[in-house]
């Protein structure tokens, strides 16, 4: 965020705000100039700025905005901003295990909390520098089988509302909005406050390998049983995909009983001793690891003495290498093939807190997409989740793709919220993510980075109809739904590429959506005094209105997500769309009186 010139504090609300600020999301890849970005220090007066708006029919928006973690802008607006870096408190119940959090606490450091008090959460993103609230409002994930999206973790919420100002919502308070609140994309409220189930603090015992492409299936549902935590990395052009799994050891989960490749890796883990518990990691040593990366930089920049660069991560190597030529197959194919040896040289095993093992270097500036699909219960055994990549990697053989390392596929337990990718009504049923990537090397041209984006968008294109095909829906802080100016509209509506990025039709509805139950009008949630668990089973004329007018992307969403519910309490708690901003729009229709 740029420095404000102006900093004042709006009369009607008694909040404080900053003008000509000009904000640019962490990849770099979004950008707005929000009218004011107001930055209130309570719940009280996100409510009192909300409320007032209402009461006042004013036009004017307010979105909240976190940390512009998020890929595709999701908090962005040219609109009004509403910054809760200010309601950042921590307050750790220890002796129920639990945390509550203001909304504008990040993850690192309500993960610093709990650490004094033994405690910690039981799954989070690979990055924690995201606001609590924008973290679980986008149904963000770590990775486990056993272990939902981070929305799960929450128990109780308050959000501010420009109709009804605060509201508290659990599973014993007004339990059906509690379940479309906890990810709702901030369009049904601003949440204020969190409170999240927490476990005790642990630390993980992680085993790094790497096995051909063909020998992944062997032990693969072993791997996803029997450790709490499972992360592939598929290495395309190199035949190549890097397993990370890791388990406690305070307390060991469960024998590990496996055909898995890794087990000369892990054969004594079950004799763990204390003091091997406490050993440090055993991997190669980054030098040694990255000499692959290094040799090839100075093959392709021979002028390079080796010891200007032998400095440089191997997250900075890689960047360094693809910077050459980003968009050369043959280029990506050898950096990739130079990853692939880093990994093996990686080969091995570390023990520290699952704070520092689940968190990890993601790279530099980039373009990402990912999806999130059912692939049944672990008993099942569908092979879905091993077979769709096998088919990504297929498809960028055939078309001369430039795709960098890596594919990342990671899985969580089903979610209870419905708007989560991730949601089934089975609590059985476990979901694949899946994402694939392109960087965005520093010194780039606009020009530059826009042919990126363009090869970028073309690589999403050639895989719509797998993930069709698959039921996959993207994670919703990845969604891109506009075009670039380069990218115009094919003049067929029937053409694949277009259909993928307004979201096209698809008669692929999950078994896991929702049961229908819609309520009418604002009977449930703008009413203190009535029953928020009853739900009418009516239909507005304008769900059914907005039914017949469904854009094909938000058609595709509904196929997905009981989207008229959701329409339904974003017309009781915001009717004039002050919480709403483009993509939401875009996304799920604009329901606003105006």
């Amino acid at each position: 965020m740029s420095s404000a010139e102006c900093k004042e504090r709006d009369p009607h609300s008694g909040v404080a705000f900053e003008t000509e600020q000009v904000l640019t999301n962490w990849s770099g890849t979004h950008t707005c100039k929000p009218k004011r970005v107001y930055e209130p220090h309570s719940a009280q007066e996100v409510a009192r700025l909300l409320q007032y708006a209402y009461k006042t029919k004013s036009r004017e928006r307010f979105r909240p905005i976190g940390t512009a973690l998020s890929p595709n802008g999701l908090g962005f607006s040219d609109d009004n901003l509403v910054s809760l870096a200010a309601i950042d408190y921590v307050h750790v119940d220890a002796a129920n295990r639990l945390v509550t959090v203001g909304a504008g606490a990040r993850v690192s450091d309500v993960l610093r909390a709990l650490d004094h008090e033994g405690l910690t959460l039981q799954n989070f993103s690979s990055i924690q520098e995201q606001q609590m609230a924008g973290w679980t409002q986008v149904a963000a994930h770590g990775t486990g089988a056993t272990l939902a999206t981070v929305d799960d973790m929450i128990v109780r919420m308050q959000v501010a509302t420009p109709t009804e100002g605060l509201l508290t919502l659990s599973r014993e308070q007004n339990a059906h909005l509690f379940s479309f609140a906890k990810v709702a994309l901030g369009s049904l409220g601003i949440v204020t406050e969190l409170t999240l189930q927490c476990i005790p603090k642990h630390r993980l015992r992680e085993h790094t390998y790497s096995v051909p492409v063909a020998d992944i299936h062997k032990g693969h549902y072993e791997r996803l049983r029997h450790y709490r935590h499972v992360r592939y990395m598929w290495l395309p052009h190199a035949d190549q995909v890097t397993v990370v799994v890791s388990n406690p050891i305070d307390g060991l989960v469960a024998d590990v009983k496996t055909t898995d490749p890794a087990a000369e890796i892990v054969k004594n883990y079950q004799q763990t001793t204390a003091a091997a518990a406490a050993a440090t990691t055993t991997t190669t040593t980054t030098t040694l690891a990255t000499q692959p990366l290094l040799d090839l930089y100075v093959k392709l920049k021979p002028e390079t003495p080796m010891s200007s660069i032998e400095r440089f991560s191997f997250a900075q190597l890689r960047d360094m290498l693809l910077a050459i030529a980003p968009l050369d197959a043959k280029h990506v194919k050898a950096v990739n093939q130079a990853e692939a040896e880093f990994w093996k040289r990686s080969t091995g095993s570390r023990v520290d807190d699952s704070i520092n093992v689940l968190g990890f270097d993601c790279g530099g500036e980039q373009l990402v997409f990912e999806v999130a699909f059912p692939i049944g219960s672990l008993a099942e055994q569908t092979g879905k989740d091993i077979e769709l990549v096998q088919r990504i990697l297929k498809k960028i053989q055939e078309l001369g793709i430039a795709a960098p390392s890596p594919i990342e596929q990671r899985w969580t337990a089903r979610s209870t919220s419905p708007l989560s990718p991730a949601y089934s009504t089975r609590e059985e049923d476990v979901f694949s993510w899946v994402g694939i990537i392109m960087y965005l090397p520093a010194g780039k041209t606009d020009a530059e980075r826009d042919e990126i984006r363009h090869a970028f968008h073309a690589y999403v294109q050639s895989l719509q109809p797998l993930f069709a095909e698959y039921k996959a829906h993207a994670h919703w802080a990845k969604l891109e739904v506009e075009y670039t100016p380069m990218d115009a509209a094919p003049s067929s509506s029937s053409s694949s590429w277009w259909n993928y990025f307004v979201g096209g039709s698809s008669s692929t509805t999950p078994s896991t959506t929702p049961p229908a139950t819609t309520v009418t009008g604002n009977t449930i949630s703008t009413s203190s005094s009535v029953d928020r668990k009853k739900r009418p089973d009516t239909i507005t004329a304008a769900s059914l209105l907005e039914h017949v007018q469904r854009t094909p992307l938000q058609a595709r969403v509904a196929s997905r997500y009981p989207v008229q519910q959701f329409n339904e309490y974003r017309r009781a708690l915001d009717p004039r769309g002050i919480l709403s901003n483009d993509f939401v729009n875009a996304v799920f229709g604009d329901v606003s009186k105006r």
